[in-house]
């Protein structure tokens, strides 16, 4: 709410990316944004099977034609639909962007079952959380449905129903978590994320290894560190799968 505050009080639009919420937790043109961005590879589809992302835009942000001239045209002929009415014509036409159809058919159908599978997700992750906050190999846990996680007021005051199902957390080096990573029989060790299928990464080594040392350390992205999303899978599966990995660093 509060960037939202700033951005208005700039005519600046506020976009927001919805992608590990999902509409199931957060609906943030409550909170002021004007555009909601998703990456539909992930929750709402679901299985990690169909590529694709969807714009939302609330038609509520009037850009203002002294700040965005080339708007103006947009205006005049949608309205409040002015900023789709541009992506549109200036992107998706001259670009391309077009979903597949059957890649669109499983985003359709993923949705469906979104809301089942979101309650799913966020029931494991609890349970898997409780599970590795009390192990003795793991160093620390960060998830917003713990009390001492930074993020936890701020989740609890803006999400519904639960706290999302991903987390990360702690060993005692990189080559532990290696050794962890490794060891998961059931798990994939995928960078994908919001899959029915449990996935894990090690973000320092992957999605962020080409960023230097000092930039990895402000994001938090430490060598110690691994992501876990949460499947749909029987919980005590999952569980299953971590102890044995944990036995094994």
């Amino acid at each position: 709410e509060r960037l939202a505050q700033i951005a208005h009080r700039n005519n600046i639009p506020l976009i927001v990316d919805n992608t590990i919420a999902t509409p199931y937790l957060l609906n943030p043109f409550n909170l002021g944004a004007d555009i909601v961005i998703h990456s539909t590879t992930k929750y709402l589809s679901g299985h990690g099977d169909a590529l694709g992302g969807i714009i939302v835009d609330s038609g509520n942000f009037d850009w203002p034609t002294e700040k965005y001239p080339d708007f103006e045209v947009y205006k005049e002929r949608s309205g409040g639909k002015a900023y789709l009415d541009k992506v549109w014509r200036e992107i998706h036409i001259n670009v391309g962007t077009a979903q597949s159809p059957f890649h669109s058919y499983l985003t359709m159908i993923g949705i469906d079952t979104l809301a089942v599978r979101m309650q799913r997700h966020i029931e494991n992750t609890e349970k898997l959380v409780e599970f590795m906050t009390g192990h003795k190999k793991v160093r620390w846990v960060n998830y917003p449905g713990l009390k001492e996680s930074p993020s936890h007021e701020t989740a609890k005051k803006q999400f519904s129903r639960g706290y999302g199902a991903m987390f990360t957390f702690g060993l005692g080096n990189q080559k532990e978590c290696f050794d962890f990573i490794r060891s998961l029989q059931l798990t994939y060790h995928l960078a994908n994320l919001g899959d029915c299928k449990t996935l894990v990464i090690h973000p320092y080594s992957s999605q962020y290894a080409s960023f230097d040392i000092s930039t990895r350390m402000s994001l938090g992205v430490t060598p110690d560190m691994i992501r876990v999303s949460v499947g749909i899978e029987n919980v005590d599966d999952i569980i299953e799968d971590f102890d044995q990995a944990l036995s094994k660093v």
